[in-house]
């Protein structure tokens, strides 16, 4: 990216690497807008065939003429070599970037060695690698009360069980939509009229999986934090080194039949 002007590389890294952090990259690295603006427009080439793919849906979805005929015959077949070629276009763009950034890695690795590392983001990363070791390690299964036990199973069966019913009774699940049908003529003016009592009964069951799920989240984060601040101020106060998972300190502030965090 930091190559003067317009390269293939800048383009496919540009074009097949992810959008928005690639774009912020650009600018927390100082770069020139032009360059980064020219190398960007031979996105269109991604974009039509993703267009025309939608173009040639809806025109495949049109009603039938007075003579019970398709209007465009030949849509859905379009539609379907426009949605293949965007594959082949997205796909294509992503190994070209991931390509030419193994390559600079390999060609450019004095370069790179050279590269300092900030402090402060090194200080944050190791922050997080310990807070997410004392999470996994805090929330074995053999250490959780039996409530957040039971809360985790009634949020994976709801959401099984939701995805079930969608998948093999979907037909049940929701009245026909074509893409060319309107809610005032075909739902009646009302947009819920889409969801049949059983999709009402999955849809229920999965924000209710959703909702255990959260509370089972709101566990975790507070019981976690807690280790980490338990384990922090023992650190601060006996300047020891890193404790390890096995540490009785972890053991200590998991709470095994209650809600109780010391």
């Amino acid at each position: 990216l930091s190559d003067k002007g317009v390269t293939k590389e800048k383009i496919f890294i540009l074009i097949g690497g992810p959008d928005w952090p690639t774009s912020v990259l650009c600018g927390v690295m100082r770069l020139d807008l032009i360059p980064c603006l020219l190398a960007t427009s031979p996105v269109i080439f991604l974009i039509i065939p993703t267009v025309l793919s939608g173009t040639f849906i809806y025109l495949g979805a049109l009603p039938l003429t007075e003579d019970g005929l398709e209007p465009y015959t030949w849509a859905k077949t379009a539609s379907t070599l426009c949605v293949a070629l965007s594959a082949l276009v997205q796909g294509g763009a992503m190994l070209l970037a991931a390509y030419y950034i193994e390559r600079a890695v390999q060609e450019r690795k004095e370069e790179l060695q050279h590269v300092g590392y900030d402090d402060e983001v090194t200080a944050a990363d190791r922050i997080t690698e310990e807070k997410n070791r004392i999470y996994f390690e805090v929330l074995d299964w053999h250490k959780l009360p039996l409530w957040v036990k039971i809360d985790l199973i009634i949020s994976l069966l709801n959401m099984v069980m939701s995805c079930y019913i969608i998948q093999i009774f979907g037909h049940t699940c929701f009245v026909e939509y074509e893409l060319t049908y309107t809610i005032s003529e075909h739902l009646g003016g009302n947009a819920l009229n889409l969801v049949r009592k059983t999709g009402w009964l999955a849809l229920g069951m999965f924000f209710f999986s959703c909702t255990t799920l959260y509370i089972f989240k709101l566990y975790a984060a507070n019981v976690s934090a807690a280790c980490y601040n338990n384990l922090y101020n023992h650190k601060k106060s006996s300047n020891a080194p890193m404790i390890t998972p096995s540490d009785p300190l972890i053991e200590d502030c998991v709470p095994r039949f209650s809600t109780h965090i010391p």
